[in-house]
């Protein structure tokens, strides 16, 4: 799964905390932290695929389910 969203653009600083709780970033400071939790509880991954002026682009790996 793909996930584009726009937020405010982070600054090479902030960039390196994306995965924290953090309170000095515009925003909750929450998003991430609680989206990675989510997953990484699910068996999946997640990663930062691409940043830019335009909103960042965040990749899901969702494990195949097999039916039962």
């Amino acid at each position: 799964m793909i996930v584009n969203f726009i937020a405010i653009y982070p600054s090479r600083e902030d960039q390196k905390q994306l995965y924290k709780n953090v309170r000095h970033i515009a925003g909750t400071g929450l998003g991430l932290v609680v989206v990675q939790k989510c997953v990484e509880l699910h068996g999946s991954s997640i990663e930062i695929a691409s940043i830019s002026c335009n909103g960042i682009t965040v990749t899901i790996l969702l494990p195949k389910v097999t039916g039962k």
